[in-house]
């Protein structure tokens, strides 16, 4: 997996479509400097091992390699692609956590499946409270995070005053990238 190599994805990911989901990425954090992208990226591997379930592997590996780069192999969900970056885990960055992400591990292969319906359950259980919900842009080709409050009693239909869009159709527009990778 190294030296500029052609790989394809599917030897790369083995059969295995689980990984460490990126959640967050707080500014100025390891995380952030390496090119984490929050939501679309899943760490699969760290230092050339493979993270096929979740153990302690991960967490070691940062914890034995704080302030020394270490590669990390990351796939994109947007692009349904993977790619190689370094990160160097520190407990200095000036925030929680040796990468400055909030990371949970699951399966990137039906990731998106259910998010409408939590969506929905989410909103109806916070009616006039404030909700933090991420917003996919496709003139910026980025997420942002916006705070929203349910109100059913806003005077319209619903209790967010604009229509969700949800299906196949509404799905973020994913680019597809070259079976094989430069790592």
């Amino acid at each position: 997996m190294g030296g500029g190599q052609s790989t394809p994805v599917a030897e790369i990911l083995d059969g295995s479509y689980e990984g460490y989901h990126v959640v967050k990425v707080h500014k100025d954090s390891p995380a952030e400097l390496a090119g984490l992208v929050p939501l679309f990226d899943f760490i699969v591997s760290i230092n050339e091992e493979r993270l096929y379930k979740e153990d302690s592997t991960f967490v070691d590996q940062l914890n034995a390699n704080i302030g020394v780069p270490i590669p990390i192999i990351v796939y994109n969900s947007r692009v349904r692609g993977v790619r190689e970056l370094i990160i160097v885990p520190s407990n200095s960055w000036g925030g929680a956590g040796l990468l400055g992400a909030s990371i949970r591990f699951c399966s990137f292969e039906t990731a998106t499946e259910n998010v409408w319906h939590v969506l929905y359950q989410l909103v109806e259980a916070m009616n006039k409270k404030p909700v933090n919900l991420y917003v996919y842009d496709i003139s910026t080709d980025s997420c942002r995070e916006v705070t929203v409050t349910p109100d059913t009693d806003w005077g319209g239909d619903g209790s967010l005053g604009c229509s969700m869009g949800y299906g196949l159709l509404h799905r973020y527009a994913s680019e597809r990238v070259s079976l094989y990778c430069n790592l």
